[in-house]
């Protein structure tokens, strides 16, 4: 059978990284470059980033990007706003006019956990989002609306929480926080609390507010009970958000992996694994791959068959190079 060759681009809130497979299940080809979400970039950002990242991964792989057979784009704004949608089909097809598919970034990170099966996957990094499929593969999704109208839980609502809390502390509304308060002047670097202000707004506020979350967590591991209080919390909001897909799917039990900035932290990770125990209702699993191996299976699927995949995906493992 003549080879054929496969673009996986898996476009996050902070960076995009681009995989050329072939039907082999071969990496020959890989490029990191920046964001595709097109609601904190201009659009000529996002359009730059993609055609760079398509662009080296293809001059790495040595093959012009005619070649490539089909492709699969994750997107972070895909399936949030309708209207953005046409937005990135434009610059999908003016890179890459071929055979493609575009989802939402996460799509890539619940297929590349659970390849061919059922399960479910928390996000939470800057952003918060749980999504699942079942055994006839319909996908289910909820939150991800962003930090002003949900991300429950994320890196956001942590270091938003944790910033509000310390300048409580800071004016005297609350007598507890104290470790709080001097971790998040630590996490900036600053002696006085207010010099924080001015970077709370802006195009990069979002990435800004959230990298406090290191900040609350660090405080929480320390036994800081305002900082504990906010942690327990943002785990119950992923754990309502596990809950409600679950009851959705009509499922008893779900096997459920987990991924995100968020849970390089050991003391968050311990937190969310306690509670998902308690809850009983999962089967903690880790990720068979990482998203951008996600891009590949969904491409994949438009060419090849289900034991082609699955050798491919043993390959994959085998070479330990995704």
């Amino acid at each position: 059978m003549k080879k054929k060759y496969f673009l996986g681009v898996d476009g996050g809130g902070t960076k995009t990284l681009s995989v050329i497979y072939d039907s082999d299940g071969n990496l020959l080809g890989s490029s990191r470059t920046g964001s595709l979400d097109t609601l904190n970039y201009s659009m000529q950002t996002v359009e730059e980033n993609l055609f760079e990242g398509i662009n080296e991964s293809c001059d790495e792989a040595g093959i012009d990007i005619s070649r490539i057979d089909y492709a699969c784009f994750g997107f972070p704004v895909v399936g949030d706003v309708p209207s953005y949608e046409k937005k990135v089909e434009k610059i999908v097809n003016k890179a890459f006019d071929k055979k493609n598919i575009i989802v939402n970034d996460v799509r890539l990170a619940l297929e590349g956990a659970f390849p061919l099966e059922a399960g479910i996957i928390s996000l939470c990094g800057t952003g918060a989002m749980a999504m699942g499929k079942d055994e006839k593969d319909t996908i289910k999704r909820v939150d991800g609306w962003g930090e002003h109208t949900g991300d429950f839980g994320s890196g956001y609502y942590i270091g938003k929480k944790g910033l509000q809390m310390a300048f409580k502390f800071y004016d005297s509304r609350i007598n507890e926080g104290r470790l709080l308060y001097e971790e998040i002047k630590k996490r900036d670097s600053v002696n006085d609390i207010r010099e924080i202000l001015p970077k709370c707004k802006g195009d990069r506020s979002r990435t800004y507010i959230a990298s406090f979350s290191e900040a609350v967590v660090r405080s929480a591991e320390h036994r800081d009970g305002v900082a504990k209080k906010i942690i327990s919390d943002s785990i119950d909001e992923l754990i309502l958000s596990l809950e409600t897909l679950r009851k959705e799917f009509r499922k008893e039990r779900m096997d459920l992996a987990f991924q995100g900035g968020l849970f390089k932290s050991k003391y968050f990770r311990e937190c969310y694994r306690e509670k998902i125990m308690e809850n009983g209702n999962y089967n903690l699993r880790e990720a068979k791959f990482p998203p951008h191996i996600g891009a590949i299976v969904l491409a994949y699927r438009k060419v090849l068959d289900e034991t082609e995949i699955r050798m491919n995906l043993d390959r994959i493992k085998k070479d330990g190079k995704n």
